[in-house]
């Protein structure tokens, strides 16, 4: 019964970084609803040293989520996780408790997240506030002014966790951009479903390696090069040789700093990973006499 109810919202993140549980919050306070995350690591994994220069280091580190709220989690108004795999979480709440469940897919590009706000709308009866439209806005503006010009049928090999994966994949469609490889190292049948879409939508054939690894992803790229990798940082040194320049998401990215703090989920995020891509295609492919010539 919803009167009954806490008023949450149960997320269950799966693999993504600190920033996009961030992200994920700051769009449930513009809903003006409170979320339990089942795990929150957004402060633990990314905390000061000390709260502050008086203060001694904590034996742990702030935030976190409580054991009261993890049992409070029965009485939330949904469940929503944010990839297929991490889904058997809000199938147990729904089936032992009647909180209804919402799995995947995870909220990166404009379709993912358009569905993740219709879920919290569905679950909650709250209407969706301007300040998000808002948001939704600057990402579809940022699409229109970059994706025709800089981005359209460029072809990317994206690899890694198989919910980001087919997210990004999703994403480049939108964008113009052809997904010509898509691997992730695990047999996932979420992973599969979400490919058969991804490849509905695509302009050209995606040729999608599951249960596959980097080795495998080299070979093939070796034979058919693209202009772009999507990945986490596994993917570097190979990346290099073939000259392919490699857009460093998700987990683990170990070669760069701060990009744990930068979320690629929801609207906001969608704009900084498009930002990411455009820049890379700048640095790769616009040397400075075409700028001259563009000028």
């Amino acid at each position: 019964d919803p009167t009954d109810s806490n008023g949450k919202i149960n997320i269950i993140p799966g693999i993504v970084n600190p920033g996009d549980i961030r992200e994920i919050k700051h769009i449930l306070s513009l809903m003006g609803v409170e979320g339990i995350v089942l795990t929150d690591i957004s402060d633990p994994f990314d905390s000061p040293l000390r709260p502050s220069v008086t203060e001694t280091k904590p034996f742990y580190p702030k935030g976190g989520t409580a054991v009261e709220e993890i049992s409070d989690s029965s009485n939330s108004l949904g469940t929503i996780s944010l990839c297929g795999y991490a889904g058997s979480g809000a199938e147990t709440l729904e089936k032992k408790y009647n909180v209804p469940a919402a799995v995947g897919p995870i909220p990166i590009g404009v379709h993912n997240t358009d569905n993740f706000i219709r879920n919290l709308k569905k679950f909650t009866d709250l209407e969706i506030p301007d300040s998000i439209l808002d948001e939704r806005g600057l990402l579809i503006d940022s699409m229109a002014d970059l994706s025709s010009r800089y981005l359209f049928g460029r072809k990317v090999a994206i690899f890694g966790d198989p919910a980001i994966s087919a997210g990004i994949a999703r994403f480049v469609c939108e964008l113009g951009m052809i997904p010509s490889v898509v691997c992730t190292g695990v047999e996932n049948p979420e992973f599969v479903s979400e490919m058969e879409t991804v490849a509905k939508e695509s302009d050209e054939p995606v040729d999608v390696m599951i249960g596959s690894d980097l080795r495998a992803l080299e070979v093939l790229l070796e034979e058919d090069p693209v202009e772009l990798m999507i990945g986490h940082s596994d993917g570097r040194l190979f990346a290099k040789q073939l000259d392919i320049p490699l857009i460093r998401v998700g987990y683990p990215v170990y070669d760069r700093v701060g990009y744990h703090r930068i979320p690629i989920v929801g609207y906001n995020g969608s704009v900084n990973l498009i930002d990411r891509i455009t820049n890379t295609v700048f640095e790769k492919y616009y040397d400075k006499e075409h700028w001259k010539l563009q000028q």
